[in-house]
């Protein structure tokens, strides 16, 4: 709920990197985050270590606003090799998915 209040916030400042890792995040922060026009001008976006599954990405997929070729890592998170594909089709070579360590 916290990241949706900063993400639809009418004073967010333009960012060019965005650390939400270890937050619990799920597919209603993914929408927003797909939404945020402020997020135009990213150049690094990390999500790693939270709780994102397939719905996630295709909302962050769909998304008009972030840039192309973005660097995004959802390491650690609950998504299949189809959202990470979703992902990679949009976004490039630069979506980062590592599996946990075992």
């Amino acid at each position: 709920a916290a990241a949706v209040s900063l993400l639809t916030a009418k004073t967010l400042p333009r960012l060019t990197r965005l650390n939400l890792n270890e937050n619990d995040l799920s597919t209603p922060t993914a929408e927003a985050l797909a939404a945020c026009k402020p997020l135009a001008g990213l150049t690094e976006l990390a999500l790693d270590w939270n709780s994102l599954q397939d719905a996630a990405a295709k909302k962050l997929a769909a998304s008009t606003v972030l840039p192309a070729e973005l660097p995004v890592d959802v390491s650690f998170n609950r998504l299949t090799e189809k959202g990470i594909a979703a992902l990679r089709e949009r976004f490039g070579s630069g979506v980062v998915s590592r599996e946990q360590l075992t």
